[in-house]
């Protein structure tokens, strides 16, 4: 449980400050035992200007310890937030930055118990320090004890180890407990994240019974783990109150009668048993900031180990940046195999993209075709061979600027809760509202958005639940472009709008792919026309290539992916006829896209 100490350097002053405070508690917490004892004392020996004089100073200490039990309270909360916020930064930190594959291990719910978790690093804060304050009033209060009465502070100690063991082996139980709880609240968390995420499923397939039936057993799980904790510390209390309190009644009962027999005064006992309840008190108070401690120690372990999980997609040390990237991609027997897969998702692919080139990959679903997109940007790294850009390994390259020389228009356009602007910026590093414009209208949505009663200040809602699929759509287009990438990774851009949407989205991405080399993941044929190469992907390997018309006029199974009827065969009369024409650029009329002169 190193690691949340290791934030600690920076906030050293508030230690500082908090630890001083509970230091000078602790030592105030002794003087009103010693000034109650001589108040008796002075008052049973008519004595009544030192009455006044013990009183007076007792105020005195009453204000100037609750002084500092607030200092120290404020340092000490002050402090568990700022540890607490460092933990959860380094967590997101820590999770943005993870590769997909990791991601998709890890369920959202639990990754987010894992936040809900860190919050225990108040208890340790809180719970160590005050500890320590506990071990100072009690080691002075012995002493004072000791001073008063050695034979009965002899007895007192016999608590010690009796609260130290039991405090040990509960702390331990306690620790375990936690552990399995946090694991049972964190399976509960994620089950309840994903059918929230999904509710539109379960009610469409009237599944809603099912799930309430599967949520109870999560919550029956969860109730359970929570009487099973609460149980082991009201165990643990009660046996540590009874070790304290039984001695305690005895040493009352001795010092009476030495107070009888003239052994001690009347201020001596009640000093006596003033410190002795105190230190008991806090020696029970310790034992219970040690169960939580180890309860929280449960809770933090989930924490660290996640801290402690190094992202599987990490930039080089030597990493070069992409200076001026023209968007030359190319494959060299690239070999993709997913963690935990049986067998490869890319075989052995090579191909080479130039500048400016579009390219159409097609294919049955689990061919391979967004694996070879996942590469390109290290969504994943590659198990063998190279994925180049402009001549460079991508493994070489930084992070960041890799993925800025790319534009992602995902399947499903996902857009976050807040402004249409917001959400196109979010695609480029400080774009400004005439770049936001600018890639708007590329995307062709711009006209779209001036109709809207606050414009580009319109908020879109969670997912974006205000705008129509196909305004998504142009926004998610936009928002890959606003940064100008020289290269555009499609994934079924169109795949999930109706006949008007695809024809509208089709002139956004007309636009958007001038003068950038584009990848296109698609099962549409209207979108492999106009394409300068069409890839077909099986079984992870590329098996054909070439122009929409050729793969149409050679191909089988091309034309059954893309549902096309068999071309009519000419009569044997026409076969000295011109032959078939292998030029990539389509007939008049035959494609939707605008075709850069670099694209040639």
């Amino acid at each position: 449980m190193r690691r949340p100490w290791s934030h600690l350097r920076p906030h050293r002053w508030r230690m500082i400050v908090g630890g001083l405070a509970i230091g000078v508690g602790a030592v105030l917490g002794l003087l009103p035992a010693y000034l109650v004892q001589h108040v008796l004392d002075a008052a049973l020996g008519a004595e009544p200007e030192r009455l006044d004089l013990y009183v007076g100073a007792i105020l005195v200490v009453i204000v100037v310890q609750g002084a500092a039990a607030m200092v120290s309270a404020l340092t000490l909360a002050s402090l568990g937030e700022h540890l607490l916020a460092d933990a959860r930064r380094h967590l997101f930190h820590r999770l943005l930055r993870w590769s997909l594959a990791q991601l998709q291990r890890q369920r959202a719910g639990e990754s987010l118990s894992r936040f809900n978790d860190a919050a225990q690093i108040h208890v340790v804060v809180w719970g160590t320090l005050s500890s320590l304050e506990n071990v100072v009033f009690g080691l002075a209060g012995l002493a004072y004890l000791w001073s008063i009465h050695p034979g009965l502070t002899a007895g007192l100690l016999v608590m010690v180890p009796v609260l130290a063991v039991s405090g040990a082996l509960f702390g331990r139980w306690n620790e375990g407990v936690m552990t399995e709880a946090t694991d049972t609240y964190a399976r509960a968390g994620g089950y309840l994240t994903e059918i929230l995420g999904n509710i539109k499923l379960v009610q469409a397939h009237g599944r809603e019974a099912y799930e309430e039936r599967r949520y109870l057993s999560h919550l029956q799980d969860s109730r359970a783990q929570a009487v099973r904790l609460a149980f082991a510390g009201a165990l643990a209390g009660a046996v540590s109150r009874l070790v304290t309190l039984v001695p305690l009644a005895v040493l009352l009962w001795l010092g009476g009668h030495m107070v009888v027999d003239g052994t001690l005064t009347a201020g001596q006992l009640t000093a006596f048993c003033m410190l002795a309840l105190g230190v008991g008190g806090r020696m029970e108070a310790t034992l219970d900031k040690v169960r939580a401690l180890m309860q929280a120690r449960g809770a933090l372990r989930r924490v660290v180990e996640l801290m402690d999980r190094e992202p599987e997609v990490i930039e080089r040390g030597d990493a070069v940046p992409l200076p001026d990237p023209r968007g030359e991609i190319e494959f060299e027997a690239v070999t993709l195999t997913y963690p935990d897969a049986e067998s490869p998702a890319l075989r052995e692919v090579s191909l080479r993209v130039r500048p400016g080139e579009h390219v159409v990959l097609v294919g049955p679903s689990g061919a391979g075709k967004t694996s070879i997109l996942s590469v390109i940007p290290r969504f994943y790294d590659v198990t063998a061979g190279a994925v180049r850009i402009d001549g460079i390994d991508v493994r070489r390259l930084r992070l960041a600027r890799l993925r800025r020389a790319i534009g992602l228009v995902p399947q499903e356009p996902v857009l976050f809760t807040g402004t249409i602007h917001e959400n196109i910026a979010y695609g480029g590093i400080d774009a400004g509202p005439e770049a936001v414009e600018r890639a708007a209208r590329l995307a062709d949505a711009h006209d779209f958005i001036r109709r809207l009663p606050e414009g580009y200040r319109t908020r879109v809602g969670e997912q974006g639940v205000a705008l129509s699929g196909g305004q998504r759509q142009r926004i998610a287009i936009a928002r890959a472009i606003v940064d100008d990438p020289p290269i555009l990774l499609l994934d079924e851009p169109t795949s999930a709008l109706d006949v008007a949407s695809e024809r509208s989205i089709l002139r956004s991405l007309e636009r958007a792919m001038a003068n950038r080399s584009t990848l296109m993941v698609t099962h549409r044929p209207s979108m492999a026309r106009g394409a300068d190469r069409v890839l077909v992907v099986r079984d992870g390997r590329i098996e054909q290539q070439g122009t929409h018309q050729r793969l149409c006029e050679r191909s089988a199974y091309y034309r059954a992916l893309q549902g096309l009827p068999e071309p009519v065969r000419p009569e044997p009369a026409a076969a000295s006829g011109p032959a078939p024409s292998d030029s990539p650029i389509p007939r008049p009329g035959d494609s939707p896209w605008h075709r850069s002169s670099s694209a040639s």
